[in-house]
């Protein structure tokens, strides 16, 4: 039985009213709510059947896994009490309980109900191509019914938004608004209720009331940094005599404004426009510079917020808004009208097409559930049929799914609701967390409810992390979270509690690191600045894996060395970045699995795919031909191409090429013939059997698999095979219709996700968000300098779910345009919801740390940005106001730190102080210098190259002819005999090894490993499995199961593994006795520069020439008289075979001896060549 704590026994066992349990992160809440329905299901006194739960998740995946669970409680809860049936009998209807998402849930109910809101019993849900296609093809048609009628409003919108040019923006606007309000249970209630708004004369009310509140913190702030400036010039009687008036004059203003502020609007925005600063007085000869400047930036804290209160918060009088609102109401009219007229034809269509998306799915069923304000009888019927109504992860629900719970529940009084509003950050998925925070707030303590009453009860528990990960964490949001941030107020009640046991508890090494960056001349925008914190971040996790960073494995019940794979590196954004880490990583050796957003449309192999359809379906298209011709499916070179099209430079390339056939170019006359074929069968075939044609008769599958990250690329091809197949099976068929589709996501930047092959033994790169819910033991949040996207705060008319519309106003006769009350709004609520949202990913990242957190951000103005925020760390509490208008997770971060005990190296920087001696020991804080940083030596491939500015020098030396088919790189396994230029022939050159590429397999997944990948699975368990525990009986066994559990290795990698090969490894000779008297280094890494003249000999006559030599060594064994060098072999090889073969090898052991002795300046022994197969050893001396 699980140890449960008094906080997981109260939410498990309640059942007095409605619960609200706000669970911490890694507190335990999926393993309660199994416990609660457990319980519930075993009562002795009130048992409930599972088929009277309604258990409600945000996807299927957790849905799944939540029935798996369950079924397993109970399975093992038979195991204990064999003879209850009641049990089995619910374990027996497992199948049948409504553990499901809220899209499933309200399927269910419209799939029986479809005749009473006009659907076909086989209507069916569209996928998104088909959507964003319907959703243009309405817009368009509401667009030309706005331009037709001629409506003077239309036409003023239409001026507002298109700018002389086309209607993109006009059409983004509207399908914004309209997306944005289908969070709402009656989203054209909502649009009258904003029409409404603009037809009022008076109508914001509560926008001014917004940025009355926004103004009255910008004059507090600036009062607190005026009263500091007066305070700390009293210890500088010189200064305070050139500068104290001026200061005086300024606490005067500020709290008059304060006051004025307190009155009313009118009364702020008159005495706002009378404010007028005081100069500083003159002082020369002042010596301490840093204190001058510091008081002289307090005062600018002061202007600048007096400057946004007058020109930004209270700048229009009511005459001046009525005027505006006069001004923008008709334009506004017709925006709505032109919204609702889209949603018309959009719903319409789908309608035709006996089609529906997720969103009609939420809507309709609340047709179904709810009248007049009220849950209709069919709502009472589900209802009666539902014990407890149960939802987890609820902070991230919205206002139609609210209203559907509260339908189907008993008054509300049987409703659970489980989750974590400081993990609420899909704020983008129309997530709206104060639905949650209205119960949060509202709600009574669990000990203090009457009987009846809903209730809530904290989990703050965490068993997940170590004491220095949650202290960390908490130190740094009880200083910044708030209401006014966060939305939360970071009490002991949200404050995270050690729940997990670790080992070495007081160890140093598990303390949360604070790396800051400096770039210096850097610029924060330049891609330098990335690469350099993605090498430092690399730099960091190679020493912590030399360095045997210890982890608990607690499954195991003992403490390990670090691995790759136990390291995630998490960013904001992956995109673009994420391959800069990677390859940051590969630099020094490791590998890494991104996370990178890279669609499946702009992958190069699918891309080419794409533009043979397009000339399939039309070949007079020149851009898609040439990128055709150019793929590597085809395999016109770029001078091909250049000739082909000197023919003509006026023609079309098809009738070029077809000019080229003619001529006898037999490339040309391949091509046509292929494609003619193409086109006769593209009429009769659906697009997905034409992919397929197209994938056999170009071998697409075995020429992108034989490129770099060949496995990716072929799931990415068959991944768009599939998007294919459910294009024909889902809508209108045809090749025109689906190039249609990908023109139309092409024109609109959407994209198809790329299918991510996953890997074991890497370090994991990935967003913030795909890290939600999953745990890591060691975790670097990186880019926390990165500026936050405030992109949508710039659209022509802002949308607010409660604000409504914020356009600005165009007044024509006066030819200005300007910002309404409306727009000023918006935007002040709508940041201040996002930067709290922006403080909650940052808690996501944080909070995702088992063992060590380390946290890196980079600047350009490091020290400047220290300086800065120092002056607001001088007032205690942090202040709300600068909080809340920072832009990136750095001041954030920076802020409590600066404060903190441990941070002198902050306050150096500063000239500052400390300031909370009870702040817990558990940051290392670090600032470096980019020459700090090591040089990585990089290996340049021609990918990298291609995007370099490089320039040609043609004046050649004679040595060209020698060198030009002599790689600057070579690796140690390239270097076998067959490939030795000097063991052929003095006067051949080097061959090239001809790849055998494997035949594609459409119809089922590929076929079992190849040769070569059943030996990459057995290095990779060579590498990573504990050779202690291999000694041991079954201990192969074991460890295999472990590193199949890490994903080290995938389950096919593992299946492929012979244990009995492996086992008679370590019983062996060569492992008892010679493993045992050294230091083993397993997949050693090297690069080495040697002469070229030693692999090639006709470069003798160039000594100066040099090849850089790389290769990984499986074990390296160290004595005190010299290094043995180990590779492992999955060849077959019997009898004589055996010595052939390892003479083949003897070249890469050589190199490998060479290296070895290159890196240590030491002598090795001799190479060892063991068959993991046979278990033969042939050994060479030295």
């Amino acid at each position: 039985m699980p140890n449960w704590t008094d906080e997981q026994l109260n939410a498990i066992e309640e059942n007095k009213g409605a619960l609200l349990v706000s669970a911490a992160a890694g507190s335990g809440k999926t393993a309660v709510l199994v416990e609660r329905v457990i319980r519930r299901l075993t009562d002795k006194v009130n048992p409930t059947d599972i088929d009277k739960f309604l258990l409600v998740t945000y996807t299927n995946a957790a849905a799944s896994e939540m029935r798996s669970k369950i079924a397993a409680a109970m399975t093992k809860k038979l195991a204990i009490e064999p003879t209850d049936t009641r049990l089995r009998r619910q374990l027996m209807l497992i199948h049948k309980a409504q553990i499901t998402t809220v899209h499933s849930f309200c399927l269910n109910i419209i799939r029986e109900q479809c005749s009473f809101i006009g659907l076909n019993p086989d209507f069916r849900i569209a996928d998104e191509g088909e959507i964003a296609e319907i959703k243009q093809e309405a817009i368009e048609t509401a667009l030309e019914n706005g331009y037709e009628s001629g409506d003077e409003g239309f036409l003023l919108l239409s001026d507002m938004l298109s700018a002389g040019r086309d209607d993109k923006r006009f059409s983004d606007v509207v399908l914004e608004i309209f997306d944005k309000i289908q969070s709402h249970a009656d989203p054209d209630e909502f649009l009258s209720e904003v029409e409404n708004m603009f037809i009022k004369q008076n109508g914001a009310d509560m926008h001014k009331a917004i940025l009355i509140e926004e103004a009255k913190n910008a004059a507090q702030y600036g009062l607190e940094c005026t009263k500091i400036a007066l305070s700390e010039l009293e210890t500088e009687p010189d200064l305070q005599n050139a500068y104290q008036d001026a200061f005086i004059d300024d606490l005067h203003n500020a709290t008059k404004l304060i006051d004025a502020i307190n009155t009313g609007w009118e009364s702020a925005i008159k005495t706002a426009c009378e404010i007028k600063n005081a100069r500083l007085g003159t002082i020369r000869g002042y010596e301490d510079k840093d204190f001058q400047e510091y008081i002289k930036n307090l005062r600018e804290e002061w202007k600048t917020n007096l400057e946004k209160i007058k020109s930004r918060l209270i700048c229009q009088d009511d005459e001046e808004h009525k005027k505006s609102a006069q001004l923008i109401a008709p334009a506004m009219k017709a925006l709505i009208f032109t919204v609702r007229q889209f949603a018309s034809i959009f719903a319409e269509e789908k309608l035709k097409r006996n089609a529906v998306d997720f969103n009609d799915l939420e809507h309709f069923a609340v047709k179904l559930l709810i009248k007049d304000g009220k849950p209709t009888p069919l709502a009472l019927e589900i209802a009666s049929g539902f014990d407890e109504i149960m939802v987890d992860e609820y902070q991230d629900s919205n206002s139609v799914q609210e209203a559907i719970f509260n339908a189907v529940s008993k008054n509300g009084k049987n409703l659970f609701f489980v989750g974590d509003v400081k993990q609420s950050i899909y704020g983008f998925r129309l997530a709206n967390p104060y639905i949650f925070l209205a119960k949060y707030h509202s709600w009574q303590d669990r000990e203090t409810a009457q009987d009846g009453q809903p209730r809530k009860l904290n989990l703050t528990r965490n068993f997940r992390s170590r004491k220095q990960v949650l202290e960390a964490t908490n130190y740094i949001f009880e200083n910044i979270m708030r209401k006014a941030l966060g939305d939360l107020d970071y009490t002991e009640k949200e404050a995270l509690y050690t729940g997990a046991d670790y080992p070495n508890k007081q160890d140093e090494r598990y303390k949360t690191e604070v790396i800051l960056l400096d770039t210096q001349n850097k610029d924060d925008d330049a891609p330098e600045k990335i690469m350099l914190e993605a090498q430092m971040v690399a730099k960091r996790i190679k020493k912590l894996i030399d360095d045997k960073f210890p982890i608990y494995d607690r499954d195991r019940d003992i403490t390990r060395d670090i691995v790759a794979g136990d390291i995630v590196i998490l960013l904001r954004s992956v995109n673009r970045k994420a391959y800069i880490f990677r390859k940051a990583l590969e630099q020094i050796g490791l590998s890494a699995e991104t996370d990178e957003t890279s669609g499946l449309l702009s992958s190069s192999e699918v891309s080419s795919i794409i533009s043979i359809l397009h000339i399939i379906d039309n070949p007079r298209q020149d851009v898609e031909l040439i990128g055709a011709l150019r793929s590597p499916l085809i395999g016109f070179t770029e001078q091909e191409l250049a000739d082909i099209r000197t023919i003509d430079k006026k023609a079309e390339f098809y009738d070029l090429i077809k000019n080229s056939a003619e001529q006898g170019n037999q490339k040309s006359i391949d091509f046509l013939s292929m494609l003619d074929n193409w086109r006769k069968i593209s009429a009769d075939l659906p697009v997905c059997t034409l992919i397929q044609k197209v994938f056999e008769q170009t071998n697409a599958m075995g020429v992108f698999g034989a490129m770099p990250n060949g496995k990716q690329r072929q799931q990415n091809l068959l991944a768009f095979f599939e998007r294919a197949r459910i294009f024909e099976k889902n809508s209108t068929q045809g090749l025109f219709r689906f190039t249609s589709l990908l023109r139309g996501m092409a024109e609109r930047g959407e994209d198809w996700q790329a299918v991510q092959v996953k890997g074991g033994g890497a370090v994991k790169i990935m967003s913030i968000h795909k890290s939600k819910g999953l745990e890591f033991p060691v975790v670097i949040v990186a880019d926390c300098a990165k500026k936050f996207n405030e992109q949508d705060l710039k659209a022509p008319i802002l949308v607010h779910p409660e604000l409504g519309l914020g356009p600005k106003c165009r007044d024509i006769k006066r030819m200005v345009q300007y910002p309404t009350i409306w727009r000023q709004a918006i935007t002040i609520k709508a940041r201040r919801e996002a930067v709290s949202e922006e403080l909650r990913v940052l808690y996501v990242a944080l909070t995702r740390a088992k063992e060590k957190l380390i946290i890196t951000a980079s600047s350009a103005r490091m020290i400047n940005e220290i300086k800065k925020l120092s002056v607001i760390s001088q007032i205690s509490p942090i202040p709300t106001y600068p909080l809340t208008n920072m832009h990136s997770y750095l001041p954030w971060i920076l802020l409590p730190l600066l404060k903190h005990p441990k941070a002198d190296i902050l306050r150096e920087q500063a000239g500052t102080h400390s300031m909370n001696s009870l702040a817990p020991d558990v940051f290392d804080i670090k600032i470096v210098q980019p020459q700090a940083l090591d040089k990585i030596n990089e290996v340049i491939s021609f990918e990298d190259l291609i995007s370099e500015d490089i320039k040609l020098d043609f004046d050649l030396p004679e040595k060209s002819d020698a060198l030009k088919d002599i790689p600057a790189k070579l690796t140690a396994t390239g270097l076998k005999e067959s490939f030795k230029v000097h063991e052929t022939s003095e006067e051949t050159n080097a061959i090239r090894a001809n790849k055998k590429l494997r035949q594609p397999d459409f119809t089922q997944k590929l076929r079992g490993l190849t040769p070569a990948e059943k030996g990459t699975a057995h290095h990779l368990f060579m590498q990573f499995c504990d050779f202690k525990e291999c000694e041991k009986p079954d201990g192969v066994q074991n460890e295999l199961n472990r590193l199949r559990d890490m994903h080290i290795l995938s389950n096919e990698q593992a299946e492929a593994i012979k244990i009995e090969c492996i086992e008679n490894f370590f019983k062996s000779k060569l492992y008892t006795e010679e493993f045992s008297n050294s230091n083993v280094k397993r997949e050693f890494k090297f690069s080495v520069v040697l002469p070229a003249e030693e692999y090639y000999p006709q470069l003798v006559d160039f000594s100066e020439e040099k090849v850089l030599l790389q290769g990984v060594i499986d074990c390296l064994l160290e004595t005190d008289n010299g290094f043995t060098v180990i590779d492992f072999k999955t060849d077959r090889v019997t009898g004589n075979m055996t010595l052939k073969r390892a003479e083949e090898y003897k070249p890469q052991l050589i190199a490998y001896a060479r290296a070895v002795e290159q890196v240590f300046g030491k002598k090795v022994n001799k190479t060892v060549l063991y068959f993991l197969n046979d278990g033969q050893t042939v050994e060479t001396i030295f």
